[in-house]
């Protein structure tokens, strides 16, 4: 009885925590479909294949206001490294522009709230677009029956993003 009484005291700390059961279900991903989920996954894992990965990354995200989009292994260690974070293309949104960062890291020193704070979106498309409740998706990566690469999907992104902004604001 003693026994089973500490046990059940001591399983919440043994439970794993939430990132731990994340990290499993993308491996379970990976595992169940490797095509899709692969590449992705080495990347991520690639970011944190360096020693002292949490300091460099928070040094990183104080100098860097761009999201990076790693790729490749080596995408996901350079996108950690102070200065060299420069070298991973940015992640891009709908309409091809940069992601930004809504605070820099320190900053989230300051305001460690699970949330952060954002600046307010004063783009007047976006807001539009949420007050009819409209959702815009990323185009497709297949064109003329033909699977786009990573460099021409960027490009096709970029400019189709930059048309449909237009054509929203008119």
């Amino acid at each position: 009885m003693k026994s089973s009484n500490h046990m059940a005291l001591q399983s919440p700390s043994n439970f794993p925590d939430e990132n731990t059961l994340i990290n499993l279900s993308q491996l379970f991903d990976v595992l169940s479909d490797p095509r899709r989920y692969g590449d992705r996954w080495i990347a991520r894992t690639g970011g944190s294949a360096l020693p002292f990965t949490g300091t460099l990354r928070f040094i990183t995200q104080s100098i860097d206001p761009q999201i990076r989009e790693a790729k490749k292994f080596s995408d996901g260690l350079m996108a950690n490294i102070p200065g060299i974070s420069f070298t991973v293309p940015t992640r891009l949104d709908v309409f091809g522009q940069p992601i930004k960062r809504a605070q820099k890291a320190y900053q989230r020193l300051i305001d460690p709230s699970p949330y952060g704070s954002s600046p307010i979106k004063t783009d007047p498309v976006r807001i539009m677009m949420k007050d009819v409740d409209f959702n815009l998706s990323f185009p497709s990566q297949l064109m003329g029956g033909r699977k786009l690469n990573d460099d021409e999907y960027r490009q096709f992104l970029i400019y189709s993003g930059k048309y449909l902004f237009f054509l929203y604001i008119l």
